[in-house]
Formats: C-alpha cells, structure tokens, sequence
C-alpha cells in the first residue's frame, strides 16, 4: 500500500526567491510562505500564531517563482513534505521540513508589487511543469542530487 504525502498552504511569501543550479545544470530556488491562525492564548484570549514553511522549487517551478514571486504575495502552494537531516557537527545536528513544490498559484500581489508581471495561467502545476521540459532528465534522480548537496546549518547551501 502506498502511502500519502500532500501538504496545502495558503500565506504569504515571506522573502524573494533565492535561486541556484546543481546537477546538470538543473535550478531550484527556496522562498519562505507564512500562514497565519487564531489561537486560544492566556486567559482564553485569542492570539495569531504564525508558522514559516521553507519551500523548494526545482525545474520549470524554479524558473516560475523567480520570475513571477516576490515578498509579500499571496500564494496557494501545493507539494509533498521532505525532510532532511542536517550536521551541526561531528556529534550533533537536526532535522528540517521542506515542501517540494508541485503546483502553485499566485492569489493575490502585495501593494508594492502591484505592478510585477503576472503569468499568463495564473498557476503552473507538475502536469504543466513536466509537458514544458519534456519529461525528466534521463539518469537525474532529484533525492540523489540533494543528498550531494552541502548543508551549512540550513537546507540549501545559500
């Protein structure tokens, strides 16, 4: 039985795209989402509690979020969870949660990106993403690549 792996964020984009290449060339970029929720804090007062997801970006999704994605929008985000465990040191280190990208949507611009160009669809999704490059890479595995990547305290070397 498979099993499954599907996170749905609607938030904020909390820093521009940052974006690097690795294997063959192939690109990825990180930005950061946050959402926000009401909860109950002292005395029963309702208080927002904001969580920050790290997402990736490879391929086509990569070249999308750093041409269309600034700080401040409003994005739906679809992926799958990843987690890679990072060395702090010899004897120490931790684990940390990304969303791998597979579709994406800008809600809404931020006022001052008001005048930043919008795709032409609105959304690119996986099933797009992978009819644009023509297919993978013959012989690229995406969770080999990432495990050549060098950590220094955060998920991607940048």
């Amino acid at each position: 039985m498979t099993g499954l792996n599907k996170i749905m964020l609607i938030g904020t984009v909390g820093r521009n795209p940052e974006t690097r290449y690795i294997a063959q060339g192939v690109s990825f970029s990180k930005f950061s989402v946050a959402t926000s929720c009401m909860v109950s804090g002292p005395g029963g007062r309702p208080v927002e509690e904001t969580e920050w997801h790290e997402v990736v970006a490879f391929r086509d999704f990569s070249d999308y979020v750093q041409r269309y994605l600034k700080k401040g929008d409003t994005v739906y985000v679809e992926g799958r969870l990843k987690s890679r465990y990072v060395s702090d040191g010899p004897e120490s280190g931790h684990r940390i949660y990304e969303v791998h990208l597979q579709n994406i949507s800008i809600i809404a611009r931020s006022k001052a990106n008001a005048s930043s160009p919008m795709p032409d669809s609105g959304n690119v999704s996986d099933t797009q993403a992978s009819a644009k490059i023509g297919g993978a890479i013959p012989g690229f595995d995406i969770d080999t690549a990432q495990q050549g990547l060098k950590a220094d305290g955060d998920a991607m070397p940048f």
